[in-house]
């Protein structure tokens, strides 16, 4: 830890660099004029319309958030100055009316005045991609290539660890993208913006591992994205997901599992401090600029301190946020406890396990409690129905630790 604290200077440096430039290019896309998105924000708002709040795809578990991509997509497109620096630190809605209904009236002719959302800069991150793309695109070819360009992210991560590591590192992550839907949740707007985050945080983890970079680093800006980007939609994803990779592409190296499960916690500390930064320059920059406080109201909504949440409450919402995992389909659910029986069988008969292989299990473990810690301490933001999408990191990490033990070769203690 005493190297960490050395590096603090250039991570803290680099982190609000990140955030400056992240403002840089909030400035630029608004440069671009309202009449250039006014044709596509309009198409997108009949879409959305015709489909409703929370439209089924058909598949169990599955939603499209409609109601967000419309938040999004109104905050993208309402201004209330020629100034693009003003612009860029704020977010107006129309109306009374919210999500889906609102965009519509925006853009088919009601006369509300434009107001200031409560806490937008807390999330508006996700305009530099969207603006622009509005330019060229409506909403349903922008969802498209958000399933795309996730797609393929996700393919070259399978390909990485399968050509690393073997199909005992594909299984579990193939397995835990699945039961989640991520595949086709990604065509909603944030959904798509963490994911892809995730994904690509995972891929240069492998990438990092393997040319001995600085790790600290690419936790830190991940944080920072993530934050600066959607703030509050599936942030644990882009932490817990890179973790478990990283755990499993060092599996090999020889480190104690103390010095893992110390590496563990740093890496989480590096990702915090460039979530925490970026959260505090916004409500900052918000309150010294724009003379705005209610960020910080909003985070205190958020922590629960605003409904006065007790202990109970917070258990009570992990346990409704953890049922609604669990049973997000009965088919996937039977199929994932059959192939845990199964692992578990496996091990037993042929002793797979031993004292060092289940040490090696622990890190995995820590990983798989920082949802169950973000659902206590963000009880405020956690009854949204999207928050089970952290649980991922849970069910990954306990299907990866299982496949460690499963794929330890006859007469070691390796993993892989």
């Amino acid at each position: 830890m005493d190297d960490l604290i050395k590096k603090l200077p250039k991570l803290i440096g680099l982190i609000l660099l990140d955030i400056f430039i992240g403002y840089l290019m909030l400035v630029f896309v608004y440069l671009i004029p309202n009449r250039w998105i006014e044709e596509n924000a309009r198409r997108s708002a009949a879409y959305l319309l015709e489909g409703g709040v929370y439209p089924s795809m058909q598949m169990k578990g599955a939603l499209l958030d409609n109601w967000t991509d419309a938040e999004c997509i109104s905050v993208t497109f309402n201004v209330d100055s020629k100034n693009p620096f003003y612009n860029a630190l704020n977010a107006f809605h129309k109306g009374k009316t919210d999500g889906v209904q609102r965009l519509y009236d925006t853009l088919y002719g009601t006369d509300a005045p434009l107001e200031p959302i409560d806490h937008s800069y807390l999330w508006h991150g996700f305009r530099i991609w969207l603006r622009p793309l509005l330019c060229l695109y409506e909403l349903s070819d922008i969802r498209y290539l958000c399933f795309v360009i996730t797609l393929i992210l996700f393919s070259v991560l399978l390909s990485l660890l399968n050509k690393e590591l073997g199909i005992w590192a594909v299984f579990p992550f193939f397995m835990s993208y699945l039961y989640f839907n991520f595949v086709v949740e990604s065509v909603s707007l944030l959904f798509s913006n963490d994911i892809s985050i995730m994904l690509l945080s995972c891929i240069g983890v492998i990438w990092a591992v393997k040319r001995e970079k600085d790790l600290d680093i690419l936790f830190a800006l991940t944080g920072v994205a993530v934050a600066f980007s959607s703030m509050l939609i599936i942030p644990m994803i882009t932490i817990g997901f890179p973790l478990i990779i990283w755990l499993l592409i060092t599996e090999d190296k020889g480190y104690p599992a103390i010095s893992r499960i110390f590496m563990t916690v740093r890496l989480s500390i590096d990702w915090f401090l460039g979530y925490a930064l970026t959260l505090f320059a916004k409500i900052g920059i918000a309150r010294s600029i724009i003379s705005s406080s209610r960020g910080s109201s909003t985070v205190y909504r958020y922590l629960g301190a605003t409904e006065r949440l007790s202990s109970t409450d917070r258990v009570d919402r992990l346990r409704g946020t953890f049922d609604r995992a669990r049973y997000i389909s009965r088919l996937r659910w039977d199929v994932m406890v059959l192939a845990v029986i199964v692992m578990l069988f496996y091990i037993i008969i042929l002793k797979k396990y031993s004292k060092s292989v289940l040490m090696k299990s622990i890190p995995y473990l820590i990983v798989a409690s920082i949802p169950i810690i973000w659902v206590i301490v963000v009880a405020g933001h956690s009854h949204h129905f999207f928050t089970y999408f952290n649980f991922s990191i849970m069910l990954y990490a306990f299907l990866q630790s299982l496949c460690n033990i499963c794929g330890r070769r006859s007469g070691t203690d390796k993993t892989i």
